[in-house]
């Protein structure tokens, strides 16, 4: 795999990290129940230059949020122990947060879900890659900013 994917070459002979969608570092909250896809995730995030928490499920993500952690996304898996993704999105959302919010699943009839139909959820499919999950990733965030006049 190419830790690379999403980065330039500038001419200087060095790589250098995009960003996703020239927005610049992030700060992401990721949400799985394995630590493997967590971990790897946040070294591949943290390479494109975006700083990452871990939250191990539902529950922990809430806790993150109530205790004012700020986030410019949230990448969440669907399918944890305790809490599903679309029901952590649903209390987030009821919570007042519109923090853009990526749910991640292997299983496809999560993209049918009204619960997940809503402005500023996407879904992506396990598996992904990481330029496909940037690249998505910033057409959510760019959907969520306010249009300037």
């Amino acid at each position: 795999m190419d830790l690379r994917a999403n980065s330039t070459n500038n001419g200087s002979g060095r790589d250098e990290p995009l960003g996703i969608g020239g927005l610049g570092s992030l700060r992401i909250l990721l949400v799985d129940d394995e630590p493997e896809i967590c971990y790897l995730m946040s070294r591949l995030l943290k390479i494109a230059g975006h700083t990452t928490t871990i939250a191990v499920d539902g529950y922990d993500a809430l806790s993150k949020f109530d205790k004012g952690a700020g986030f410019d996304l949230v990448v969440m898996d669907q399918n944890m122990p305790g809490m599903r993704g679309e029901d952590a999105v649903a209390k987030i959302r009821e919570r007042g947060w519109n923090t853009p919010i990526l749910i991640t699943s292997g299983d496809l009839d999560v993209l049918e879900r009204p619960s997940l139909r809503v402005p500023g959820v996407s879904v992506i499919s396990k598996p992904f890659n990481m330029p496909e999950l940037l690249e998505l990733a910033a057409k959510l965030i760019e959907s969520t900013v306010p249009k300037s006049l």
